[in-house]
């Protein structure tokens, strides 16, 4: 006895899977073998044309996209407008150069130093603390003098 079990039936080209065969047939020479046997010529012709249609129009977007993009690249700039821009481009160099020559003005000297004061010392003194007593009656000495109706608040 074995550890693997045998298998319950022998894989063969004839076993169906799903239903389908697997076997080969031959056609004769010069007869083609349909792709999708269901399928109407008319639908197939139809399918064919409209793929057709799709491959002609994409073929035309990307022809036309690629002109567009010729043409943007090419700039049309008026040589007059060149000729001003250089222009002044070349005065503003000319006042960076004639800047760039001028000496800068001479730095004052600095002043003397000063040798520094010794520090001051701080003295942090606390604010007093206040303290507001009200003196209510009743609470210890509820009892003492008087029947409590009378209620005194001094501030």
């Amino acid at each position: 006895m074995g550890i693997v079990a045998a298998p319950a039936c022998a894989a063969s080209a004839d076993s169906p899977i799903l239903g389908e065969d697997f076997t080969f047939v031959f056609h004769a020479a010069g007869e083609a073998a349909p792709s999708v046997p269901v399928m109407r010529r008319t639908h197939a012709f139809l399918i064919a044309l409209v793929l057709a249609a799709a491959v002609i129009l994409g073929s035309f977007a990307a022809i036309r996209s690629s002109q567009l993009s010729a043409h943007a690249s090419t700039p049309h700039v008026d040589a007059a407008q060149v000729a001003r821009q250089s222009a002044a481009l070349n005065r503003a160099e000319a006042a960076l150069r004639s800047e760039l020559r001028k000496r800068p003005p001479a730095i004052p000297a600095l002043p003397a130093v000063r040798h520094a004061a010794a520090p001051q010392t701080v003295v942090y003194k606390r604010a007093p603390t206040i303290v507001h007593v009200i003196h209510r009656h009743g609470g210890e000495n509820e009892h003492e003098g008087g029947n409590g109706s009378e209620r005194e608040v001094d501030d």
